[in-house]
C-alpha cells in the first residue's frame, strides 16, 4: 500500500492514509505464512519485469519463500519488457498451467480411482 502510494504521489499521512488504517492493516494482515498456507497447492505467478505499479522486488521475497511442498507446484514467470499488463503470452501460460495442473491432474486422479 505504501509503495503504491509513493508511486502515485500520495503522502503516507492523514487524510490519505490515516494512522487508524495503518494500525488496522497491521493487526489484520491476511497474508498467510508462506510455509503453511501453500503446501500442496499449485501456484502460478505471472508479472512484468518493467511493472512500476507492482514491482517484482516488492513481492520477490514472499514468492520465493512460498513452499508448496512435495504435492504442490510453483511456477514464476517474469516477462521481460512487460509493464503492469496481462499479455497474450501470459494468458497462454495461464491457460496451459490451468489445463495441466487442474484438468489433466483431475482426470488422472479420476482414472486412478476407477
Amino acid at each position: 500500500m505504501e509503495r503504491r502510494a509513493e508511486y502515485i504521489g500520495i503522502p503516507h499521512t492523514p487524510p490519505y492514509i490515516p494512522a487508524s488504517l495503518r494500525a488496522l492493516v497491521r493487526a489484520n494482515d491476511t497474508v498467510p505464512t508462506p510455509a503453511a498456507a501453500f503446501a500442496g497447492k499449485r501456484v502460478l505467478v505471472l508479472l512484468g519485469a518493467d511493472d512500476k505499479l507492482v514491482p517484482w522486488e516488492a513481492s520477490r521475497s514472499f514468492v520465493e519463500a512460498l513452499d508448496v511442498g512435495r504435492g504442490g507446484k510453483k511456477v514464476v514467470e517474469v516477462a521481460p519488457g512487460v509493464k503492469h499488463e496481462f499479455t497474450d503470452g501470459m494468458r497462454e501460460k495461464m491457460f496451459r498451467f490451468f489445463w495441466e495442473e487442474a484438468l489433466v491432474r483431475r482426470d488422472a486422479a479420476l482414472n486412478c480411482a476407477l
